[in-house]
């Protein structure tokens, strides 16, 4: 049996790659507690139960009947530990790894990325700004600016002032087409659907304030919106292109009948409030109809040598209803009849609400008039009067010009070639005014 224990931890040493010291105590030292567990074994019970076939149950035994030392199993367990293949272990994953390791040589790639990334944003978010209805950028300017906007208002007094903001931003596009010549149908259609749209956020934005329309914030708004719409239409109206389909005026022209009313059930609702409101209301509101008045009086005073003849009609025109509504105001202050004076005083703010847009449209119209590039149109090709042919030329390429004929090749009556005693004075002359006339009629 000691036989078939050196084999066994022959095999044993050679597998933990042990050296020869190493094995030499660690044989004696087993063999020394092998056979106490073995004395103490026989003399505790028979001989034959102590009898193993194989060198593993007598270790097993051995084991059982006299275990280990914790410091001969942690010298073992080390000696095992250090013949093992060493592998590297992976780095585990954490955020004090990441600053301690990836921040130190990635910190200002990182930070440049989110500089350019926030600068690429704000770049286009401003250039979308004037962005038009089929535009790449004018997604942008609806979904992302406006929206933005839109939940930066906190109170509904905010909400419904922006809701009117953004449908006069659509207004101003509509204009902008035009004058740079850019409208389309596509264009329009998608003018008009974003139109609609706001127009039904305005209104509900506005009914929110007060739902039983008792609010004199109302009736501003709706005065506002009824004034936009009412402006633009008359603006459009007159500078309304042949190729125009007449879409958009009428859908001004119902937008501004259901302003107009939103604001009569506004007036209504006003009406009926307590008389020590309504002399609060007006106390609040006189004094800005009053300024708002003065300051299109001012603006038109500026502006009327640069207004044509139809807009400056419709302005005058306004401007006199406001004296007239402003003489109305003071009798009803007079006469203590606050309900009528306060809606007087939201007419006059109306009005001067509409003659203040209708000068804002022709000074855009007359901006972007300017900037506008000219539209690629095909340079007429002037014929020579009727009386100077009455025959056919015998040289074709000279019936039809592209520059003024010199004095070297003029034709004659016959379409031939003329001579040095043709009078030549007479035709250039007449050729010169043709050219001079389609010129100006291109420009």
């Amino acid at each position: 049996m000691d036989n078939d224990i050196c084999k066994f931890f022959d095999r044993a040493a050679k597998a933990a790659n042990m050296t020869d010291r190493e094995f030499v105590r660690l044989r004696v030292a087993l063999r020394k507690w092998a056979t106490s567990a073995l004395r103490e074994g026989a003399a505790a019970r028979p001989r034959k139960s102590m009898t193993h076939p194989t060198p593993s149950r007598f270790l097993a035994a051995s084991a059982t009947l006299f275990p280990f030392t914790p410091k001969d199993e942690r010298y073992l367990f080390r000696r095992i530990l250090a013949e093992l293949p060493r592998r590297r272990s992976s780095p585990r994953f954490s955020l004090i790894h990441v600053l301690d390791w990836h921040l130190p040589y990635r910190l200002v790639a990182t930070m440049a990325c989110v500089i350019l990334l926030m600068t690429t944003g704000v770049t286009v978010s401003f250039a979308a700004e004037s962005a038009l209805p089929g535009d790449v950028l004018y997604p942008v300017k609806i979904y992302v600016n406006e929206s933005v906007q839109s939940l930066r208002q906190s109170t509904p007094t905010a909400k419904a002032a922006w809701a009117v903001e953004r449908v006069e931003r659509r207004l101003r596009e509509a204009v902008a087409l035009r004058v740079q010549r850019r409208r389309t149908p596509s264009r329009e259609r998608m003018l008009l659907q974003y139109l609609r749209q706001h127009r039904k956020e305005a209104q509900a934005q506005i009914i929110a304030i007060a739902p039983e329309h008792t609010s004199a914030e109302t009736l501003r708004l709706q005065s506002t919106l009824e004034a936009t719409f009412t402006a633009y239409r008359d603006a459009l109206t007159t500078a309304a292109a042949s190729t125009d389909d007449g879409s958009l005026l009428r859908e001004l022209e119902l937008a501004a009948e259901e302003a107009g009313a939103a604001r009569e059930e506004a007036v209504d609702a006003l009406t009926e409030l307590p008389a020590e409101e309504l002399a609060t209301e007006f106390i609040e509101h006189e004094q800005e109809a009053l300024t708002a008045a003065e300051d299109v009086r001012e603006a038109w005073t500026t502006a009327r040598q640069h207004v044509p003849g139809d807009v400056s009609s419709a302005v005058s025109e306004r401007l006199e209803q406001t004296e007239e509504v402003m003489e109305e105001i003071q009798e009803h202050k007079e006469a203590g009849d606050f309900a009528e004076a306060l809606l007087s005083a939201e007419e006059v703010h109306r009005l001067a609400q509409e003659t203040e847009t209708l000068l804002m449209i022709q000074e855009q119209l007359q901006e972007q008039s300017e900037e506008a590039p000219s539209a690629p149109e095909e340079p007429p090709v002037p014929s020579p009067p009727a009386e100077e042919t009455t025959g056919e030329s015998t040289h074709p390429e000279q019936q039809e010009p592209t520059e003024p004929m010199t004095e070297e090749e003029p034709l004659s009556e016959e379409g031939g070639t003329a001579t040095d005693t043709t009078p030549e004075p007479p035709e250039h002359d007449e050729r010169g005014a043709v050219f001079s006339a389609a010129s100006s009629a291109q420009e």
